[in-house]
């Protein structure tokens, strides 16, 4: 299951300051935790594996406290002064709590299932791997995170009431009962009241947005020691209230090539664009207890993608030199903020605009009032949005019944070498629908021209070299 990606990652890897207390831990089976609060000290303990945790549920822990002097050595004698035996609680002690905690009921079915479940044989740890047992245990752990009540009861958690602020506390924790084949080794924590708290809320490093999401990213390899879940919340600039926008505590479960990942990622997917909204999010610590709101962000859904594209584009002659251009468009999001209308001579480059403001951006007809008579013109439609983003149509092409021929060559000058070879020169003719010529010869001006070449021996040059025998 997702869900419990965190929640083990925080037990496994919570060997090292935790909001502000110094928790030593041997090498055990156990982790354990705390933080003072007030004139409290709130501890949290997990097994590392569900054997274990199978285990506790079983037998229970012993929870013992004792000074540290100046020196930071622990008063031994002082373990048998404070001693707690913690079991699961019973099924009436349960009863009154669930209908207001759903964690309660996550927990209280689990840890019963799995006492009344035939325990794991020593001699095949490989059990640890089972499936359903990790769900079992993962989802006892989360729930424990997320509930002060499930934690006492789930013998996971304990309140110590009774402390002197002026005191260094030394907390450790091992199983009831040792097993054959199972060492069982204690953990252990240490709370100093002069400390304060490394991490009263997280913070949102950065967003990404693009056309229609807007994604948070805040630190997950430090904030992973701290926190086991997060609540996100958004509200729009001028806005006075705050939406919370995840309906269960909120765990970023990175797929397993992605594991190593920096950053928590939550995806905001109900946004509109052009709208400014501010972000906040508060961490769940294991001690079932939500921070403070970290600083706000404010973010804005921005468009990266294309606007919408003229479609259908149609011409309608209106004169031999006038023309009417129109098309469709859709816009549902109204990104586009203009239009312009290009013309070329080519249909695939060479496209100039023919007005130099943009058209409004509800324009669906355009009239060219200056189609030249000669050649064939092409046109696309370009619609842009107010980032500069555009997008651009296909072309519509105007093929005219041309009766028109080009003009008569002009300059035609020639020259015979010696060798034999003629070499004939005029000027090129500026039309640009012009394709080529073909040249044609005869003995006297006053015979038969007979054709020399085809137009596509002669493309657009203002020159041509034959033989003569």
């Amino acid at each position: 299951m997702k869900i419990t990606s965190l929640s083990i990652l925080f037990f496994l890897l919570s060997c090292q300051i935790l909001i502000a207390q110094d928790t030593v831990s041997s090498v055990s089976n156990l982790r354990i935790i705390a933080k003072h609060k007030g004139s409290e000290v709130l501890l949290r303990w997990a097994p590392l594996n569900p054997v274990w945790w199978k285990l506790g549920n079983k037998y229970g822990y012993t929870l013992q406290r004792t000074t540290l002097n100046k020196e930071g050595i622990a008063d031994e004698l002082g373990y048998k002064n404070y001693s707690h035996t913690l079991t699961v609680w019973s099924h009436d002690k349960w009863k009154p709590f669930i209908p207001n905690d759903e964690y309660m009921t996550v927990a209280g079915g689990i840890i019963f299932d799995s006492i009344q479940s035939e325990p794991i044989p020593a001699d095949q740890p490989y059990l640890v791997n089972n499936i359903d047992l990790n769900n079992r245990y993962s989802f006892a752990l989360f729930a424990a995170d997320m509930s002060k009540n499930a934690a006492s009861a789930s013998a996971l958690g304990f309140i110590d009431k009774a402390v002197d602020t002026n005191h260094i506390y030394q907390y450790r924790i091992f199983f009831n009962d040792s097993l054959p084949g199972l060492p069982s080794d204690t953990a252990y924590t240490v709370v100093q009241f002069n400390k304060g708290a490394l991490h009263q809320h997280p913070d949102i490093d950065h967003y990404v947005s693009n056309d229609s999401t807007i994604t948070l990213y805040w630190d997950r390899l430090l904030y992973r020691n701290y926190f086991t879940a997060y609540n996100i919340e958004r509200m729009e600039k001028g806005g006075k209230k705050w939406i919370k926008l995840n309906h269960k505590p909120y765990i970023y479960s990175p797929i397993a090539a992605e594991s190593d990942t920096p950053f928590n990622i939550f995806t905001d997917t109900n946004v509109l664009q052009g709208v400014d909204y501010i972000y906040r999010i508060n961490g769940i610590s294991p001690f079932g207890e939500e921070t403070d709101f970290s600083d706000t962000l404010s973010a804005r859904c921005i468009f990266t993608s294309k606007p919408p594209v003229a479609s259908s584009l149609s011409i309608k002659w209106i004169s031999n030199t006038q023309l009417e251009l129109s098309w469709s468009l859709d816009d549902p999001n109204n990104r586009i903020v203009g239009m312009v209308i290009a013309r070329s001579f080519d249909d695939k480059d060479g496209f100039e605009p023919l007005h130099s403001k943009l058209l409004s951006h509800d324009t669906r007809t355009f009239i060219d009032n200056d189609v030249p008579e000669t050649y064939d013109a092409y046109y696309r439609v370009y619609t842009f949005d107010k980032r500069g983003n555009y997008n651009e149509s296909f072309v519509a092409y105007t093929e005219r019944n041309d009766s028109i021929p080009p003009s008569t060559p002009l300059g035609l000058t020639g020259d015979w070498s010696s060798s034999g070879d003629v070499t004939l020169s005029w000027n090129l003719g500026k039309e640009k629908d012009l394709s080529g010529y073909k040249i044609y010869y005869a003995n006297d001006s006053s015979h038969y021209f007979a054709l020399l070449t085809k137009v596509s021996e002669v493309k657009k040059s203002s020159s041509f070299v034959f033989y003569i025998k």
